[in-house]
């Protein structure tokens, strides 16, 4: 069976279940080693962020965050009715 041998040559990375390096091209991921642990998933991202440094000289560029508005403040105050 030709997958089969195919499959026992080579291992395929995989980019689930972590956190994947974010330069292009990379395939490296940093799993969570104890799942429901903070300091867990902090050390992985951590782990990432040094990989980034030093294998790619990339340093991330945060997205601007944009702040949710109540549905109701968006609205223009109404204006009194004259009678």
């Amino acid at each position: 069976m030709r997958a089969g041998r195919w499959s026992a040559r080579k291992v395929a990375r995989v980019r689930s279940g972590g956190f994947p390096c974010r330069f292009e091209g990379c395939r490296v991921c940093f799993v969570v080693t104890e799942e429901g642990s903070m300091s867990a998933l902090a050390a992985a991202s951590q782990r990432r962020d040094e990989h980034e440094l030093e294998a790619h000289d990339y340093r991330h560029q945060r997205l601007v965050e944009h702040t949710r508005v109540q549905s109701g403040a968006m609205l223009a105050p109404k204006r009194p009715t004259s009678s």
